[in-house]
C-alpha cells in the first residue's frame, strides 16, 4: 500500500515552525512510519521540492518576495491538501508588522540607516536576489488554504492531531473557543485600574493574569493551545489568531479591555492611556496585523485622494 506524502515549504520565516515538528519526539517516529516524507529542509538536504504531486503539503511562513509567490503557487499545484503552517502562513505573523512601512523605508533602514551596515555607496542589493513585494501576504491572498494550524509556533500535540486527521481520512477543526476558556486561572470581578508593564509588578500565582492588569490577549485569541502562555504565568500575545466569531483581534480586545477598566481609567486623558498602552498594534495585532481590519483603515488614511477611492 502507497503510504501518503507530505512536503513541507518555507517562505518568509524563523523556522521555529520546522523546529516543532521535530519537537514531537518520538511521535516523530510514528508519524515518519505511516507517511512518505517527500521534502522538509529542517530534516532533508534537498535545495528543491519535489516536482511530483504530494499528498500534503504543509507552507510555514508568509510571502514577503516574488519568489516565494511561485513556491506558494506551486506547492498548491503539487498538494491535494494545502494546510497554512504557523501564524505567519496564516496571518502574516510578526512579519507582518512590517507593513506599517513602504518597502523603501524597510530597504533604507535594513541596508543604509543602520549603525552596524558597512555600505559606503548606499546600494541595496538587487542582483540575484528575488524583489521585495510591496507589502507581506499571509498564503490565502494568493491561493486556497485547506486548513489552517495556527500559533507561534504550533504546539506539536496539535501537529500531530492534524497528521492523524488527515491520515485517517477525518476532519481538522480547532474548537470555537478563546484562550480564556481554556486557562485554569482564577477568574473574579474585574476591576482594573491601572496596566503595567509584564516584569514590573509582582504576579499572583492562581489569577487570571489580564485581571491583575497585564495585558493578555485570551479574550481575542482562538483557543488550541492550552493555554500554555497564561499556564506558565505569562500573558497570551494572540498567536493562534481570532476565533471564526471575531473580525479583528484589536477591535475584540479593546472591546474587552473596555469592559474590565473602571470608570476613572476610561475617563483618563488620552496621552495617559497612551503611558499604559503605548503600543496599541504590537500588542493587539502582533501576529494579525496583515489580515486586519485596521490595517484597511491604515491604508485609507494615508491614501492619496485617488488611490482612497478606487479602494
Amino acid at each position: 500500500m502507497t503510504k501518503p506524502s507530505l512536503a513541507v515549504e518555507t517562505l518568509s520565516i524563523c523556522s521555529g515552525c520546522e523546529i516543532a515538528i521535530l519537537d514531537l519526539h518520538e511521535a516523530l517516529v510514528g508519524v515518519l512510519d505511516a507517511i512518505d516524507l517527500k521534502y522538509i529542509q529542517v530534516l532533508m538536504d534537498f535545495r528543491e521540492p519535489p516536482k511530483e504531486g504530494v499528498t500534503v503539503g504543509f507552507v510555514s511562513g508568509a510571502v514577503r518576495n516574488e519568489e516565494q509567490v511561485e513556491l506558494l503557487q506551486k506547492m498548491r499545484e503539487r498538494s491535494t491538501v494545502l494546510v497554512a503552517f504557523g501564524a505567519c502562513a496564516a496571518f502574516g505573523g510578526i512579519p507582518g508588522l512590517a507593513n506599517l512601512h513602504t518597502k523603501e523605508e524597510i530597504l533604507q533602514e535594513v541596508y543604509i540607516d543602520t549603525k552596524s551596515t558597512v555600505n559606503p555607496d548606499g546600494v541595496i542589493p538587487h542582483k540575484v536576489v528575488p524583489p521585495m513585494l510591496p507589502e507581506l501576504h499571509p498564503l490565502s491572498d494568493y491561493v486556497k488554504v485547506d486548513y489552517v494550524l495556527p500559533g507561534c509556533p504550533p504546539p506539536p500535540k496539535l501537529i500531530a492531531e492534524l497528521v492523524t486527521c488527515l491520515l485517517e481520512g477525518r476532519e481538522f477543526k480547532l474548537e470555537p473557543k478563546t484562550v480564556c476558556d481554556e486557562c485554569p486561572l482564577h477568574k473574579e470581578e474585574k476591576n482594573v485600574t491601572h496596566f503595567y508593564r509584564w516584569g514590573t509588578k509582582r504576579i499572583d500565582p492562581e489569577r487570571c493574569v489580564l485581571e491583575q492588569g497585564f495585558q493578555c490577549m485570551g479574550p481575542a485569541t482562538q483557543s488550541g493551545c492550552e493555554a500554555r502562555c497564561p499556564t506558565a504565568l505569562a500573558p497570551c500575545r494572540g498567536c493562534f489568531g481570532p476565533t471564526e466569531a471575531v473580525d479583528d483581534q484589536a477591535a475584540k480586545m479593546i472591546g474587552a479591555i473596555g469592559s474590565i477598566t473602571t470608570k476613572d481609567f476610561k475617563e483618563a486623558p488620552p496621552d495617559q492611556t497612551a503611558k499604559e498602552i503605548p503600543d496599541i498594534v504590537g500588542t493587539y495585532l502582533r501576529f494579525t496585523f496583515a489580515t486586519s481590519t485596521f490595517k484597511k483603515a491604515l491604508h485609507l488614511a494615508t491614501a492619496k485622494p485617488k488611490e482612497a477611492a478606487k479602494t
